[in-house]
C-alpha cells in the first residue's frame, strides 16, 4: 500500500496487513468500510497498482470483502 492509504488507515485506528501482492483492511463495521470505499476508491486503486496486487477491505462478520484491482493499463 502507498503511504498515503497507510497514513488514513493509521488515523482512523483500523487494522491492515501487507503482503507480497495483497493488503487486507479490517474496518470496523460495513458501514464504515463503505464509507471509507467511497472517499477513498481512487487512492486504493493507485496503491493496488503499484502493489501489482489486490487490496481489500473487510470487517467483522465479513463473508465477502471488498477487492480492489489495480489498473493494468501501461
Amino acid at each position: 500500500m502507498t503511504t498515503d492509504v497507510i497514513e488514513v488507515v493509521n488515523n482512523l485506528g483500523w487494522e491492515y496487513g501487507v503482503g507480497r501482492n495483497s493488503a487486507i483492511i479490517y474496518a470496523p463495521s460495513q458501514q464504515e468500510a463503505d464509507k471509507f470505499l467511497d472517499e477513498a476508491v481512487e487512492q486504493l486503486e493507485k496503491a493496488a497498482t503499484r502493489l501489482q496486487g489486490k487490496i481489500k477491505i473487510a470487517w467483522q462478520g465479513c463473508r465477502r470483502p471488498y477487492t480492489i484491482s489495480g489498473s493494468t493499463e501501461h
